[in-house]
C-alpha cells in the first residue's frame, strides 16, 4: 500500500511539473519527459559517437509514460527487439534526477531538456567504491 501511495504522489509531482507556463519554462527538466526518446549519440570521456542504429530496423528508444514505468528498447541486428538489452521499470523525479528501478538496482542519472532533445548523464562506479570511473552521456530526441 505504501509502494502505491508512493506512485500516486510522483505521479502528481510529475502532471505538476509538466504543466509549464507560456514561456515554456518548467524548471530544471526544461520540459516534459513523457514520451518515446530515440537515442541520437553516446559521449564516453572525450569521445562522442553518433548512434548508429541496425539498417532497416526501427531506431532504439526509450519511452517514459506517465504512470512512472518506462521502456528501453534496443533492436538486434534482425530487426527484432533484443531480449538481453530491452528492459522495463519504473522511474521516480526529483529536481534533474531520475532514479530508474528495477528488481534487482536503483540507477541514478541527471538529465536535461532543451527543445526535443533530451540529456542524460550516468555515473559509473565499476567497483562501488564511491569513485566515479567513467562519465556517459546519451543524448536521445523526439
Amino acid at each position: 500500500m505504501k509502494t502505491k501511495l508512493l506512485s500516486y504522489v510522483f505521479l502528481g509531482l510529475l502532471f505538476v511539473t509538466s504543466c509549464s507556463s507560456d514561456d515554456g519554462d518548467s524548471g530544471s527538466s526544461g520540459g516534459s519527459i513523457i514520451g518515446k526518446w530515440y537515442m541520437d549519440t553516446n559521449t564516453v570521456g572525450d569521445l562522442t559517437l553518433d548512434y548508429l542504429h541496425q539498417d532497416g530496423c526501427e531506431k532504439d528508444y526509450i519511452e517514459f509514460l506517465e504512470d512512472l514505468t518506462y521502456n528501453s528498447v534496443i533492436y538486434d541486428e534482425s530487426c527484432n527487439v533484443s531480449s538481453f538489452s530491452s528492459d522495463s521499470a519504473t522511474y521516480s523525479i526529483d529536481g534533474n534526477v531520475i532514479d530508474f528501478s528495477n528488481d534487482v538496482e536503483t540507477e541514478t542519472v541527471t538529465y536535461s531538456i532543451s527543445g526535443n532533445k533530451l540529456t542524460l548523464t550516468f555515473k559509473v562506479d565499476n567497483e562501488g567504491d564511491g569513485v566515479v570511473d567513467a562519465t556517459i552521456v546519451r543524448t536521445y530526441v523526439k
